[in-house]
């Protein structure tokens, strides 16, 4: 699999808004939150349980590699069979 190559000039706000044209079905939302970075980065970062909570269409979401910044993700949709 080919690493990604970021492009100095493109923030990441606006790769994820150019992935999200590019790919089908994907969206891109922004909102401006009134609470701390911290408070919000706390629940950003927690993947496993943050996303299933806020992301209707997930059910289940599992780190299964960690490298420096490099995450790859295990993530079951609500319309897959549950595996307990």
């Amino acid at each position: 699999m080919n690493e990604p190559v970021a492009h100095p000039a493109i923030d990441p706000i606006d790769r994820l808004a150019i992935l999200a044209a590019a790919l089908p079905g994907a969206v891109v939302g922004q909102r401006r939150l009134a609470a701390p970075f911290e408070a919000v980065w706390q629940v950003a970062a927690d993947l496993e349980n943050a996303t299933p909570r806020y992301e209707p269409g997930v059910a289940r979401v599992r780190v299964v590699e960690e490298r420096g910044e490099f995450l790859r993700l295990l993530v079951q949709d609500t319309a897959a069979p549950s595996e307990h």
